[in-house]
């Protein structure tokens, strides 16, 4: 059920899998949910907002800035890094597309979200019969719930955010805003595992999953302290196609369904090989792993899917034990408990995402696909984390070499946002979804 705000706001907005969005229904759109908020002249408002890895439309944040403006309200930004690295002013400033647009900016101030002890403030803990509840009984632990304490110092707290097919939690945007994106590390920790534990294929592009349901629960728990209100985005490279407005449940499940529309590509077949162009906003393959997430439903057994990321040199800076663990599947992990139950779970997550589902047997490890990364990321240093390897050069979209136009590989241009599935899965998509 919806969560209710004490903003009692009403579900609207509007979008279409064929059209896009212009600017007077953005103005429209965005003017009429701001009037609608129950909140004081003068009344200080935090927007939540994504990193530079999603794609985003700050036409939507100008058109906010522009009406909280009008009605006397302060609007400052928080960005929701959750596992990904800060940005730079110069990012910010870039990923807003503040120029031309610097007097809106003015006043505000942009944030990045850290998980550090003195960013955060308790909020309580889900229990651990709730937690074995909402998890399918996969998590038994009690689970800390931290958000960062900005939110307590602001009347309003508003999400604005695009929803793609996720990996972990199924659709993203909502209430994943703040867990994890600027939550601590406890519940960043326990939803990336859940994520790995079920699975990319039964979670990616579902709005009612486990995880989802974990950091819902969460999301009562800022309710109980601030009213929150989100703005949910459907993209495609194409532009803008919708724009949802209130409860942060009842906007994204609003959201989820165009985007299943607009963000999922069906093939006729599977292929023996994928190549996926990484977009330069992702420039680590923490990041960068979506390459692959997005794509592993359409490889044959035995194929390969190559990450084509020329301007990638790193790793995943920010989680250092990836390094140590390598790319490996969930069974090669949970078949050797004792040698990784401490390691931090995101990280083994993550190794599991990117390298998708295969089996460890008899001490071999076998991946329904191997990842073959094609880099600056060396041959060697492939070689030591499990990953194949491809010189970049070697690789040409716009000829298609070396692999030409062959029927077994499917070309992906600026791959990690749009979900390709096989078309015999449709009706079982259709009817999880």
């Amino acid at each position: 059920m919806p969560s209710t705000t004490a903003l009692a706001t009403p579900l609207t907005g509007t979008g279409k899998r064929d059209e896009l969005l212009n600017a007077a229904s953005v103005r429209e759109i965005v003017r009429t949910s701001v009037e609608g908020w129950t909140v004081r002249s003068s009344a200080r408002v935090l927007g939540i907002i994504p990193d530079k890895t999603r794609t985003f439309s700050p036409l939507v944040v100008h058109e906010l800035l522009a009406a909280c403006q009008d009605r006397g309200l302060h609007l400052d930004f928080l960005i929701a890094t959750g596992t990904h690295a800060a940005m730079t002013e110069a990012e910010s400033a870039y990923f807003l597309k503040s120029a031309g647009h610097e007097e809106l900016f003015r006043n505000a101030t942009i944030a990045n979200h850290s998980t550090g002890a003195e960013h955060l403030i308790s909020l309580g803990t889900l229990e651990a019969s709730t937690v074995r509840d909402l998890s399918d009984g996969l998590l038994t632990e009690a689970i800390p719930v931290r958000v960062n304490r900005l939110t307590l110092e602001y009347d309003l707290l508003v999400v604005i955010g695009p929803v793609f097919p996720h990996e972990v939690i199924g659709m993203s945007g909502g209430w994943k805003y703040f867990f994890p994106g600027i939550s601590g590390a406890e519940l960043i920790d326990h939803s990336h595992w859940l994520g790995a534990l079920l699975g990319i294929s039964k979670v990616i592009g579902r709005s009612e999953t486990p995880v989802r349901r974990l950091v819902e629960k969460a999301g009562e728990m800022v309710l109980a302290q601030r009213p929150v209100t989100c703005f949910s985005l459907v993209i495609s490279p194409r532009g803008l196609h919708g724009l949802f407005h209130g409860d942060p449940v009842e906007s994204h499940r609003a959201a989820a369904r165009l985007s299943r529309d607009v963000n999922v590509v069906w093939t006729d077949r599977r292929f023996k090989r994928i190549v996926a162009q990484c977009p330069t906003k992702y420039d680590e393959l923490w990041t960068g792993g979506k390459l692959a997430y997005k794509t592993q439903e359409v490889a044959q057994k035995g194929g390969q899917i190559v990450l084509h990321a020329p301007h990638l040199d790193l790793i995943a800076p920010q989680h250092p034990e990836v390094e140590k663990i390598g790319y490996h599947c969930l069974d090669y992990f949970t078949g050797q408990w004792d040698r990784f139950k401490n390691t931090e779970r995101s990280s083994l997550a993550h190794s599991t995402h990117v390298s998708g589902p295969g089996v460890y047997e008899g001490g071999v490890e076998t991946l329904h696909a191997r990842r073959v990364l094609s880099s600056k990321v060396s041959a060697e240093h492939c070689a030591s984390i499990n990953l194949d390897y491809l010189p970049p050069d070697s690789i040409d979209f716009a000829t298609h070499a070396p692999f030409g136009d062959d029927e077994d590989t499917l070309w992906v241009p600026q791959a990690g946002e749009q979900l390709y599935l096989p078309g015999d899965q449709r009706h079982e998509f259709e009817a999880g979804s």
